[in-house]
């Protein structure tokens, strides 16, 4: 084999590890909300409770959103969905954005990091299949 041909070989691998060197670079830029130190868990027991600093609650059957203390927004699905949740300040800037796959029925609890946010009015939209539901979110 020739020295141009390895050089050509050499060429084409380092265009190889550079395309998914972009690719990765681009993959993290795309899901620098979701890459914030964001802690997401499902709070639900088995039979359809809620386990929580009060006593077990019954899931509502409806879409909900609401804010539970300064950084934390729970969410009810009464079913299956593909859930988007969108954070706006406001002006109805979109600022940040938590997009997860379908989550089953339950109650859900997503930690927000304030800490790039400030201080003020926002409001947490929940978009799941054809429902959008909307809550304040207050940062004090």
């Amino acid at each position: 084999m020739s020295n141009r041909e390895m050089n050509n070989k050499r060429l084409q691998k380092f265009n190889i590890i550079l395309a998914i060197a972009m690719m990765a670079a681009l993959f993290v830029f795309a899901n620098a909300n979701i890459l914030f130190a964001q802690q997401f868990r499902e709070v639900n027991f088995p039979d359809g409770s809620i386990a929580g600093i009060e006593s077990r609650i019954t899931i509502e059957k409806e879409y909900r959103i609401y804010q539970a203390s300064q950084n934390l927004i729970k969410f009810d699905l009464p079913a299956v969905s593909m859930v988007n949740i969108g954070l706006y300040d406001t002006s109805n800037n979109l600022v940040r954005t938590y997009i997860y796959n379908n989550l089953s029925a339950g109650t859900y609890e997503l930690n927000i990091n304030s800490e790039n946010l400030g201080k003020g009015s926002f409001t947490c939209v929940l978009s799941a299949g054809s429902i959008r539901e909307s809550s304040k979110l207050i940062i004090d």
